[in-house]
């Protein structure tokens, strides 16, 4: 039996580079309080972390209905867990090639006791297809590396490279396991930098995922838009709808309704 400050997990599952009979190691990683009924999450505490862009893409994808989905580059599992807490009928796949993310996005679907409806797959998004098959999934979520190869440093930490830059898997690689996956007429949601919006409507559009729906994530009024929430339709017609911005802030820095909404904040 492992315990975790209370909380056996009955599967005898440990993580792989953890020490002794645990399901996380507090040396290198923690356990965050996702504010979901008691669903908890473990993270690494050097390598990629979750922040506000994944709980944003939660919210957008969650905002339509989705029966069975699929989460490209899953890395610990979060938005997985956040979807499985706004729909309880839901079944999610995982996707996540990189060991170390895949390893803590195992122990996370144990911790919160949802290998029933939540499963990992230890793969490239590019090849998984041949694993799981095509057009079984009526919704797919990504959170991609957001910095262009030959546009930024990079780490000398292979994994850290993985989660930040589109070295290994590109935008249109993306895009083209997407459309395998999905049924026609499925959505793929994904949040992705303003700037590199080009980019991102070229790869759907080129693999047949017709923008449906964008909506811009600013800090406040009073600043630019640096983050864009898009979905795109496998097969879809022409048609964008244009959402009203996000605001995370309003002018006086104050966290705004929404905001709050969004992260399950008690007002």
């Amino acid at each position: 039996m492992i315990e975790v400050f209370g909380i056996s997990d009955m599967q005898g599952m440990t993580g792989d580079h953890v020490p002794g009979n645990r399901l996380y190691d507090p040396e290198t990683e923690t356990l965050e309080d996702l504010g979901r009924g008691g669903m908890r999450l473990i993270q690494p505490r050097k390598l990629f972390r979750y922040g506000t862009d994944s709980v944003l893409l939660t919210d957008f994808a969650a905002s339509r209905f989705f029966a069975r989905c699929v989460d490209l580059g899953a890395g610990s599992g979060v938005i997985a867990m956040l979807l499985a807490a706004r729909n309880p009928a839901a079944h999610i796949d995982c996707v996540e090639r990189e060991h170390l993310h895949a390893d803590i996005c195992r122990r996370n679907i144990a911790l919160n006791s949802l290998e029933n409806r939540v499963k990992l797959y230890e793969a490239d998004l590019r090849e998984v297809h041949g694993e799981v098959g095509c057009e079984k999934y009526d919704t797919a979520v990504s959170n991609p590396p957001y910095y262009d190869r030959d546009g930024t440093l990079k780490s000398p930490d292979k994994t850290r490279n993985a989660a930040r830059i589109d070295d290994g898997c590109t935008c249109a690689e993306l895009c083209r396991a997407a459309f395998r996956l999905l049924k026609n007429g499925g959505r793929l949601c994904v949040v992705y930098p303003a700037a590199r919006i080009v980019n991102l409507f070229d790869a759907m559009k080129e693999h047949r995922l017709e923008p449906k729906r964008i909506r811009c994530v600013q800090d406040s009024p009073e600043h630019t838009c640096k983050l864009i929430l898009v979905e795109g339709i496998k097969n879809g017609g022409e048609g964008l709808i244009w959402q009203k911005p996000l605001y995370l802030h309003d002018i006086e820095g104050k966290e705004t309704e929404e905001y709050k909404r969004i992260y399950g904040y008690k007002t």
